[in-house]
């Protein structure tokens, strides 16, 4: 458990199915497109579930989540597959300090870069990604495109 940002919240790996899903039910609407909402969920969630480190940013419930896929052991590249901040909580850290868990969490296994997949239409989650150093690597879909940092291990 780690302290972060302005509000005085804090971060924790969560290991239980029953929290993961609760953590994604309970931001869902930070997402332009709901997740809960698409065909694959059911799918999508038992693949988190089953491969993906998980932390969720909290202060009397969840307030945020990372899922990180940090398994690729040829390629050394961790890919965040959902992070998630409920409305209310974006603009004070809680994306920040989850970012920087997912870092953390892909250096300390081993790898040497962090990729994503961002919707090409939102702005705003493609320039908080630069901000913390993603930059353009490729078109994946029409409608999508994947961002990528190197990171360092010591």
């Amino acid at each position: 458990v780690s302290r972060g940002g302005v509000n005085n919240f804090l971060l924790a790996e969560i290991y239980s199915s029953v929290q993961k899903e609760y953590a994604m039910r309970r931001c869902d609407t930070a997402f332009a497109r709901s997740v809960l909402g698409r065909e694959e969920y059911y799918y999508l969630f038992q693949k988190i579930d089953l491969f993906a480190d998980f932390c969720v940013a909290y202060i009397e419930d969840v307030i945020g989540y990372a899922a990180l896929y940090a398994n690729d052991i040829q390629g050394k590249t961790a890919y965040i597959t959902m992070i998630a901040v409920c409305k209310d909580y974006q603009n004070v850290g809680v994306g920040c300090s989850l970012i920087n868990w997912c870092e953390r969490t892909a250096v300390q296994k081993g790898m040497k870069t962090l990729r994503l997949e961002v919707a090409k239409d939102n702005a705003v989650a493609r320039r908080f990604y630069e901000r913390y150093g993603f930059c353009y690597e490729e078109e994946v879909k029409r409608d999508s495109l994947y961002m990528r940092k190197e990171i360092y291990c010591n």
